[in-house]
């Protein structure tokens, strides 16, 4: 199941996204009260699914992705509202699978 840390993904011709030509498709932080309406959903429909019991394990992708993916680019330096939203959000994922485990 997804958590959407990229809004979409679409570069309009503009290269690669980088903090001073960020992509369309980025999350900002001016989009904070999308992303956390976002976000949490995934986040409960995740939980909501765990709690099924059909699952043993959680995998996620390596290295940093849920938050600085190759193109999302969630970093405390770059979207730091977004960050820390997406790290209580991660926490309390954390907390539901830990709980039944």
């Amino acid at each position: 199941m997804p958590i959407s840390t990229q809004r979409w993904i679409f570069d309009h011709g503009r290269g690669k996204p980088s903090r001073s030509n960020p992509s369309p498709g980025q999350w900002r932080d001016e989009d904070l009260k999308e992303f956390k309406k976002l976000i949490t959903q995934e986040i409960n429909d995740i939980i909501a699914e765990w709690n099924t019991g059909k699952y043993t394990t959680l995998k996620i992708g390596t290295g940093d992705a849920i938050f600085n993916g190759a193109i999302s680019e969630i970093t405390q330096e770059r979207t730091p509202k977004l960050y820390k939203f997406l790290q209580s959000e991660w926490n309390r994922l954390l907390s539901a699978v830990n709980k039944t485990n």
